[in-house]
């Protein structure tokens, strides 16, 4: 079966209150109840803006940014991607991967898959979208050029100490060998680390901190 999903696109002025609002509501942190709430009040006014389901469809469209969700192992053990793909149990666990384990399925394809429930998912922003969109704004695509700038800039302090990560021994054994040259190359730091959600238990969240090293300190 083909599920057949349109998306009217209206022209971007049509688009201003509607954005207006849902900046509004971002900044406020206001709830998706409260929102709606406040659509309704605004109809009866004849103030007329897009649902929050219209405008995030219209911005994913838009920016290119969307939450990708795959299947992974209840005990997190991986997602079923790459060489799971296909995969009805965990590799390293052997966990099943649906909740109906004993489901029977006639091909081994993705399509196979599509009446089934994950029992996990794994949802992520994928990263180079908003890269990308980093460098189609003037503004950030000058300040992308910040290690350039720092280290054509004279430190009146000389070799004592160092202003930045970019004067540290890491990125200066780097630098040397080859990378980080081309002031278009971007610089990621990459931090992780398990928090315990409850006392006594097994289940733990993973944030995932990316960190833009080519902006300046305070944008990063």
């Amino acid at each position: 079966m083909i599920y057949l999903i349109v998306l009217v696109i209206q022209p971007a002025t049509e688009w201003a209150e509607t954005l207006r609002y849902f900046s509004w509501k971002i900044k406020s942190n206001m709830s998706d109840i409260g929102y709606d709430l406040l659509r309704k009040e605004l109809e009866k006014s004849g103030l007329s803006i897009s649902s929050l389901k219209v405008t995030r469809g219209y911005l994913q469209w838009l920016l290119g940014i969307r939450i990708q969700q795959y299947h992974r192992c209840i005990k997190n053990c991986l997602i079923f991607a790459g060489r799971d793909l296909l995969e009805r149990k965990c590799r390293f666990c052997g966990e099943p991967r649906f909740y109906e384990e004993d489901a029977i399925i006639a091909t081994l394809d993705s399509l196979s898959y599509l009446h089934l429930t994950s029992r996990a998912v794994y949802s992520y922003i994928p990263l180079i979208p908003r890269l990308k969109l980093l460098y189609a704004s003037r503004e950030y695509a000058k300040k992308l050029r910040y290690p350039t700038e720092l280290l054509g800039t004279p430190w009146k302090y000389g070799e004592d100490g160092i202003r930045d990560v970019w004067e540290g021994e890491a990125m200066k054994y780097w630098k040397a060998k080859g990378y980080f040259n081309d002031e278009r190359i971007i610089a990621l730091n990459f931090s992780t680390d398990g928090v315990q959600l409850f006392r006594n238990s097994t289940q733990e969240a993973w944030p995932f901190l990316v960190l833009n090293l080519s902006l300046p300190p305070e944008e990063r």
